[in-house]
């Protein structure tokens, strides 16, 4: 019998797996396999880790601040087994809370109304200001944005592509990672 207010967690169904036993023979990159960190899958059907992470989904980064967590939604690129999150100076919070205390989670989600499908990914680990790259730039818009930088917001996003000191990228190098495909079945 559980407490009023406490959920109960499926432990019994969370197993840690090996890189490998999960790995997909046929990435491209196996980049994952060579990472050293615990990925958790519980319930649903599986799903390619590398595939979702490629995706335009939005990311939420989480942060400690002295009055509490703080949520920053982002975009993101998946790239050199971490998450690449771009920061500004003096417009971003996440970054001084970042050099505060570097201990953070991200989660993502792919929600289909429609379909019912709900995939999530949800990232432990520690975070790292790194200097800004326009290049490492340019694929994470472009995932976003499209390859065509013509067509990009030229106040808002072309000027990310050449040097910037108010520009910085955050790396998050999971320690964990939890994947659920929580999909549902739509009635009818």
């Amino acid at each position: 019998m559980r407490s009023p207010g406490r959920a109960t967690r499926p432990s019994a169904l969370l197993q840690p797996l090996q890189k490998a036993e999960w790995l997909p023979s046929f990435l491209d990159e196996p980049s994952l396999a060579q990472t050293p960190m615990k990925i958790l899958r519980d319930r649903g059907a599986p799903f390619d880790l590398e595939q979702f992470l490629r995706q335009p989904l939005f990311a939420h980064l989480a942060t400690q601040s002295p009055d509490g967590a703080r949520d920053s939604p982002c975009w993101f690129l998946w790239e050199d087994d971490a998450l690449w999150i771009i920061g500004e100076r003096g417009a971003n919070t996440f970054l001084e809370r970042i050099e505060v205390n570097p201990r953070v989670a991200v989660g993502v989600v792919d929600f289909d109304v429609h379909s019912g499908q709900v995939r999530h990914v949800g990232v432990r680990g520690t975070a790292r200001i790194e200097p800004w790259d326009p290049e490492r730039a340019r694929r994470l818009l472009s995932r976003y944005l499209g390859d065509d930088v013509s067509k990009w917001d030229p106040e808002r996003f072309q000027p990310n592509l050449r040097p910037r000191d108010d520009l910085v990228f955050v790396r998050v190098e999971p320690e964990s990672m939890v994947v659920r495909d929580q999909s549902y079945r739509k009635p009818g």
